[in-house]
């Protein structure tokens, strides 16, 4: 009686514990910063502390049936277009229907006295158009400023 007692409570506990995460919501007010290509839109803020600069987005996609695969590359520049900092986000689950939008994180770390002139963003993914056919390997980057 016992034991059926503990593994009753045990499986209580399993699932009430899944049950605790909430997907992120997308709100334009919150990501002011953003980025519009023909397949994909970004939208972004980035928080700078005193080890590092904070990178916290979602990316849309815009164009393709599901985009698999996706990755978020953010560089950290100085003038000179030399690295200072970088850091890969890798989307789960790696597929990405049309129309839908997934939340991302770069924490980009960077030593005191560092001043960034540029941040560039690269992106790649495998693009799905619908049916049996080959996936479109696609990739873009563009630079911003950090501020």
């Amino acid at each position: 009686m016992l034991l059926r007692l503990v593994v009753i409570a045990m499986t209580g506990l399993v699932l009430a514990s899944c049950h605790g995460y909430t997907q992120p919501r997308f709100d334009q007010a919150r990501y002011p910063r953003t980025y519009k290509q023909f397949d994909l839109t970004l939208s972004w803020r980035m928080d700078r502390s005193a080890t590092a600069y904070t990178v916290e987005g979602f990316a849309r996609n815009t164009r393709y049936v599901s985009m698999d695969d996706l990755e978020i590359t953010g560089t950290l520049l100085d003038g000179a277009g030399k690295t200072l900092s970088e850091a890969t986000f890798f989307f789960f689950p790696n597929q990405l229907p049309m129309d839908e939008a997934a939340p991302f994180t770069l924490t980009l770390p960077l030593s005191p006295g560092l001043t960034p002139a540029k941040l560039r963003l690269f992106y790649r993914y495998r693009a799905s158009e619908g049916g049996d056919g080959d996936k479109i390997h696609f990739f873009n980057s563009f630079e911003v400023q950090p501020r």
